[in-house]
């Protein structure tokens, strides 16, 4: 059973989040519940969020646990809503990665860890593959936890809101944690790579999946050249991954390239990138946006032959020294 820490106390601007657990629902220990969240006001809780279950909350038949964390940047209901078809993958590539991620950790596993779970495709991937365990689904966002719980509910997952750098998970409880595409956005790696550590059974291990400063090549640096710059300062080398963990008391077991197929051709990845469903698009002008949106546009346009436009990551998994 995976536990988590008891629920904390809050000031005025802290936001809270509920997971509940009524009829019809898994339940708390196991399952996947209604997202909640609201304010804490000194006296009492003010909801701003909705459950399907209202008349079971009028009732006050659920169970109820909260989590504080903290507001992030990236927390935006635009691209909540956006990014579940944005950056979804065939079956078969999202497939051939919970495979690849399975193969670094543990083989007896009960519990699995996906921090900044975002729209829980992973997690629910992850679940339907390992049927003896649960997965816990991590993120800051509200707006993606309630959009893994309308595309990537499973009865062996459970969302829950915290933050990498104190996760509300209780020590050893997880034998296998993912971090897919989150590392660039940890404000302190160090702090996450301990918390990781806290949290994993001995013998446990971390997979990192990203794309390392000395090798940025996502296709869509083709298009939107400043993005490259960007994520020159945003995403760490491999050598920094490494030194993080290291210093957190963890062993380099893998570091892999490996490379699928995300869209049949550039006229989907041209459909689905005009969303903007990738928070880095966010750093961009405007004007830089559309003209790298309409390169994209022109190269699809005269595309002879169809070619599937495929995403490299660099893999690198850790065990507990």
């Amino acid at each position: 059973m995976v536990r988590l820490t008891p629920p904390i106390t809050g000031h005025l601007t802290e936001r809270v989040y509920w997971e509940c657990a009524g009829p019809g629902h898994a339940g708390l220990t196991v399952g996947a519940g209604c997202v909640r969240w609201g304010f804490l006001h000194g006296t009492g809780l003010s909801v701003t969020a909705g459950c399907p279950d209202n008349e079971d909350w009028a009732h006050g038949v659920l169970a109820l646990q909260y989590w504080r964390v903290s507001a992030q940047p990236y927390q935006d209901p635009r691209l909540a809503g956006v990014y579940q078809r944005g950056n979804a993958m065939p079956t078969s590539s999202l497939q051939a990665w919970v495979d690849k991620i399975l193969s670094l950790g543990p083989a007896d596993r009960s519990a699995t860890l996906d921090v900044g779970t975002g729209t829980g495709m992973f997690a629910a991937a992850l679940a339907a593959a390992d049927v003896s365990g649960v997965t816990v689904g991590v993120d800051p966002s509200p707006a993606m936890l309630m959009e893994a719980l309308r595309f990537n509910s499973h009865p062996r997952v459970r969302y829950v809101a915290g933050e990498a750098g104190a996760l509300p998970i209780a020590a050893n409880s997880i034998d296998l944690a993912l971090l897919s595409r989150v590392i660039h956005h940890l404000p302190d790696r160090r702090r996450c790579a301990r918390e990781l550590r806290r949290v994993l059974r001995p013998g446990g291990a971390v997979v990192v999946r990203t794309t390392v400063r000395e090798r940025l090549d996502a296709v869509v640096y083709d298009y939107w050249p400043r993005l490259r710059e960007l994520d020159q300062a945003r995403f760490p080398s491999a050598a920094m991954i490494v030194g993080d963990f290291e210093t957190a008391g963890f062993a380099v077991t893998a570091s892999a390239s490996f490379s699928q197929p995300v869209q049949p051709s550039l006229r989907a990845f041209y459909d689905v990138l005009a969303s903007r469903p990738q928070s880095k698009f966010d750093m961009l002008t405007a004007d830089e946006f559309a003209t790298g949106l309409t390169r994209l546009r022109q190269a699809a346009d005269v595309e002879a032959d169809e070619r599937e436009v495929r995403e490299r990551y660099d893999v690198l998994a850790f065990s507990v020294r």
